[in-house]
């Protein structure tokens, strides 16, 4: 190489910014610039003349000389070839790329080669969080709580084993390269194929981006269910493919169906659903909703929402930019003028935080009067399944915090290792320091309703979770100040690093159980004396009946009718007349056995069933004592009252008849009591006919 040509040469080297060093033919180094030094961190001197597979800087085996020999040849040949090597550098190990080509004198000679460094660490970094991307997707798409698949065009390519278990089979392998409609009924609610319509809401969803729609699925079993469906497009390299979540909402269709039998059972699903609900006027105006509402827009009292136009509650403008008052009330139009609609919108909290809601609202006709009747869920978490497919650990802590649902990761070890905000006020503690380390059957009373201790059942269940995958159970806590309460718990097996978590969600349902205990109060008790009603009481009868049968004793039905209320009712008014039966009800209870039972059945008159008697003169006795008893002045309200009983009665036998036989007769006795001259009991004797001297 002329002189000429290598100064030329060393000029190019020398003010390269990337690291640029020259090599002798036998890999000695004859030059490097101050770019690669400053790299290495080392001198000139340090460097030149030592073979390139010697210098310390080059972290890697003993394989290196054969690697470079072998880039020579390559370069020799006329090739361009790159090499990537790890570096000791001032900054630690780094990749660079290099580039390895030969330089030639006026000849063609080979005079040496040069060697251009490009640093590429950040591209190794970026590969490697991709990787660890991916892996956390596929994490979150295994052990996703809902059905969730992924398709290629019509084709399942994979799903989440969520997938397999709601629809039956054995493993998700049963499922993939199945067509949607391989998983549903022949045809659809509306009597559409099912395979002709999966292929067009599959083309909407590649045409527009998403589509959100009602489905029926079918078990493998041939049990066919609603589901509700998401499905996203996501473009690939490879293509677009579909990105499928949706939810078995049996039980909420099932909830909506049974809402028109009754205005009782309709206004307990109204305020007790878990969705939220809203009754809207022609005037745009609010007239009802539930709590789930309220909670939904953050508010405390229905009583906030009563009044407003839904539109106060929505975003200021739509996603699509356009005004919501203005596209708002041309909805509310649609709907009344069509009937139904579903869509979706942006609401805003009391907060004044904007999210994403489903709407399914429908006309009804209460009193004559045309409402719009709503159905609102918040889809933020659909609408951020999308972002999820590459979502960080971070963006997944963020949401179990901030969660309106109380939520707990427990271990292997039964213990508490994370919670949320929520978590922490339902069990009415501030921190949550309080919560972590202990185990959910610390937060419990010392027993659970069936007598069995917390701690054994709890820790069974917890092994059962982990054994099965996932288990829904109801469950008595107890709050910091000593409060027990009710919880819904669904909790579920995800695995973090080699390790069994369990992600359990608890819902206070304490609302539920309450309306539990009125529903059946009401269903076997009168309302005003508290005793129970003919329903109970033919329950009572029957048990009676099967127990004097054992015993070997009997069993007596008596008809007790109130002489000389009527007046007392008629004079002094019906709040009167009620505290008087309260009272004779009271007094009866004290006459009998704790094992036997009296019943209203309506008005003034009662019916009582004597149990375990071994003689007619044991019944007498228990009948005396009621007379006695019920002769008693009343006081009420400074006033006394003088009222008195008849009574019948018949002492079953066991080829008697059924219990309304048996009353009747206690009925007849009855009567003859009040024509002997009342304040008595008479028995029943056949042979004298029915209601003779009445």
């Amino acid at each position: 190489m002329t002189a000429e040509l290598t100064q030329q040469l060393m000029q190019i080297v020398t003010s390269e910014r990337n690291p640029v060093a020259t090599l002798t033919l036998d890999g000695d180094i004859s030059f490097v610039n101050s770019s690669a030094l400053s790299a290495i961190d080392t001198k000139f001197e340090g460097v030149v003349g030592k073979k390139l597979w010697d210098c310390p800087w080059w972290d890697g085996d003993s394989s290196r000389q054969a690697t470079v020999q072998q880039f020579f040849q390559q370069a020799t040949s006329g090739e361009t070839t790159l090499l990537n090597i790890q570096c000791v550098t001032q900054f630690g190990l780094r990749w660079l790329e290099c580039c390895i080509s030969a330089v030639r004198n006026e000849q063609g000679d080979i005079t040496c080669f040069l060697i251009d460094g490009r640093d590429i660490e950040s591209l190794k970094s970026a590969k490697t969080d991709l990787y660890k991307s991916e892996q956390r997707y596929k994490m979150l798409f295994e052990n996703a709580r809902h059905p969730v698949m992924l398709m290629n065009g019509n084709v399942i390519l994979d799903c989440s084993d969520a997938t397999a278990t709601t629809l039956g089979y054995n493993s998700k392998h049963d499922i993939i390269g199945l067509h949607p409609a391989d998983i549903s009924p022949g045809k659809q609610s509306d009597g559409q194929d099912s395979r002709q319509k999966a292929d067009d809401l599959i083309d909407v969803a590649l045409q527009t981006g998403s589509n959100a729609f009602d489905w029926h699925h079918q078990r493998k079993n041939g049990e066919v269910f609603p589901a509700e469906v998401l499905i996203t497009r996501i473009d690939t390299d490879e293509g677009p493919l579909i990105h499928g979540l949706w939810i078995d909402v049996s039980d909420r269709k099932l909830i909506e169906a049974k809402l028109a039998d009754s205005e009782l059972k309709y206004k307990t699903l109204f305020n007790n659903s878990v969705d939220a609900f809203s009754l809207v006027n022609d005037k745009e105006r609010i007239l009802d909703c539930n709590m789930a509402y309220v909670e939904l827009f953050g508010y405390q009292k229905v009583e906030e929402i009563i009044g407003m136009c839904p539109l106060d509650l929505s975003a200021l403008t739509q996603p699509d930019g356009r005004n919501s008052r203005e596209v708002g009330h041309k909805w509310m139009k649609k709907i009344f003028n069509k009937g139904s609609l579903r869509f979706e919108w942006y609401g805003k909290g009391k907060n004044g935080k904007e999210f994403p809601i489903e709407i399914v609202s429908s006309t009804l006709i209460i009193d004559g009067e045309t409402m719009l009747y709503s159905t609102l869920r918040d889809i933020s978490d659909l609408k951020q399944s999308k972002q999820l497919l590459l979502a960080s650990e971070k963006k997944y802590k963020t949401l179990f915090h901030d969660t309106v649902e109380a939520s707990l990761l427990v271990d292997s070890k039964k213990q508490i290792v994370d919670c949320n905000q929520a978590a922490v006020e339902l069990f009415g503690y501030s921190r949550r320091d309080d919560l972590l380390g202990r185990s959910p059957t610390e937060l419990s009373p010392p027993t659970q309703p069936n007598g069995l201790p917390s701690v054994q059942e709890g820790l069974k269940l917890i092994e059962i979770t982990i054994r099965e995958g996932s288990q829904r159970f109801d469950w008595y806590h107890q709050r910091k100040n000593g409060q027990v309460f009710p919880v819904e718990v669904v909790s579920t097996v995800v695995v973090i690093d080699d390790e069994p978590i369990l992600q359990t969600t608890l819902r206070d349902i304490s609302r539920a159980k309450e309306l539990e205990a009125r529903l059946e109060g009401m269903a076997y008790y009168d309302a005003l004396t508290n005793l129970p009603n003919r329903r109970l009481f033919v329950d009572r009868f029957s048990q009676a009946k099967a127990h004097a049968k054992r015993t070997k004793t009997k069993l007596a039905i008596c008809f007790l009718d109130l002489d000389n209320f009527k007046p007392v009712n008629d004079e002094y008014g019906h709040e009167v007349g009620d505290k008087l039966l309260v009272m004779v009800a009271e007094r009866i209870k004290d006459c009998i056995r704790e094992e036997d039972t009296v019943s209203r059945q309506g008005g003034d008159e009662f019916n009582l069933l004597l149990t375990g008697i071994k003689s007619q003169t044991e019944c007498e006795q228990s009948l005396q004592r009621v007379v006695q008893a019920l002769q008693e002045p009343y006081l009420i309200d400074d006033v006394s009252h003088h009222i008195s009983a008849s009574i019948g009665a018949v002492i079953a036998q066991e080829s008697d008849k059924d219990l309304d036989d048996l009353i009747r007769c206690a009925d007849h006795a009855m009567y003859r009591a009040k024509a002997s001259g009342r304040n008595r009991f008479q028995f029943y004797k056949a042979n004298i006919p029915y209601r003779e001297g009445i």
